[in-house]
């Protein structure tokens, strides 16, 4: 008999941080496009005042944003928690190609110029 090898999924699911990323950004644009409609007129009319409305929304934006903020600075510290002994661990799982180009990032980061290596 033989064995039978079972496919992973070729693309790999999006994980809970980068769905509510997605997710916020979504809601800050339909906030923001609400918003400039009630500002150029091009919303639908609802009763009360266009300032209250718009208030009202900017509020629910400043609290989506917060959340944002709250979830990178949580993905930040799990990645400053990370133990050298990990990290070493995912370098050597990584291609030479990748790791070399790492090693010059990295001694890039000590170098008199003290460009960004990132872009």
């Amino acid at each position: 008999m033989s064995k039978k090898t079972t496919q992973l999924p070729t693309d790999t699911p999006e994980s809970a941080a980068e769905i509510a990323s997605t997710m916020a950004v979504e809601a800050l644009t339909a906030i923001r496009k609400e918003i400039r409609g009630i500002i150029d007129g091009s919303a639908p009319a609802r009763r009360g005042d266009k300032t209250v409305r718009i208030a009202q929304l900017a509020q629910r934006g400043a609290v989506v944003a917060a959340e944002q903020r709250k979830a990178e600075q949580a993905e930040l510290s799990a990645v400053m928690k990370l133990s050298p002994a990990v990290v070493m661990t995912w370098i050597k799982a990584q291609t030479a190609e990748y790791r070399a180009r790492l090693v010059r990032d990295v001694a890039a980061l000590d170098g008199g110029s003290r460009k960004s290596v990132l872009g």
